[in-house]
């Protein structure tokens, strides 16, 4: 499945391509940085885009302080994510992808080992090679297999 949607994607010329960037410039989750959110139609706000809706990971609501001990367990979901770091894992500060996976997934790392406080590797070492594969054969194609873009 994956190949077709990278297939189409360069069809449209859509660069799914670039390469990893440490963590600090460029999180596997966007959603680590202090002051970034995910807002429901009705204003209320994530740290996660997976727990829209759930009001148990709620972190505020846009343009509503929210009450003291309401603030804090806001405060405490948000640094849930936030401080969420690989090198807090054995496993992850030897491995290859930590500066672009940084443990994974948070949320998928609750749903399939039941906490946030647990790695998950799933997404970076199941399609980041699949991945490499592709582009390389992408690029023997293209005539350039000796000549890699940095983008």
């Amino acid at each position: 499945m994956l190949e077709h949607f990278w297939t189409l994607a360069t069809r449209y010329q859509i660069n799914l391509f670039r390469l990893p960037s440490p963590i600090w410039h460029s999180p596997y989750c966007s959603f680590v940085n202090m002051n970034t959110w995910i807002v429901d139609p009705s204003g209320h706000k994530f740290k996660c885009v997976a727990e829209i809706g759930h009001d148990d990971a709620l972190c505020g609501r846009v343009g509503e302080p929210l009450p003291g001990v309401e603030r804090s367990r806001a405060r405490s979901r948000e640094l849930r994510v936030i401080n969420r770091s690989g090198m807090d894992f054995a496993e992850c500060r030897d491995c290859e992808y930590l500066p672009s996976c940084d443990a994974g997934c948070g949320f998928r790392a609750s749903a399939t080992r039941g906490s946030w406080a647990n790695r998950c590797c799933e997404m970076h070492k199941g399609v980041v090679p699949h991945q490499i594969a592709y582009y390389y054969r992408y690029l023997r194609r293209a005539g350039e297999a000796s000549r890699i873009e940095t983008v």
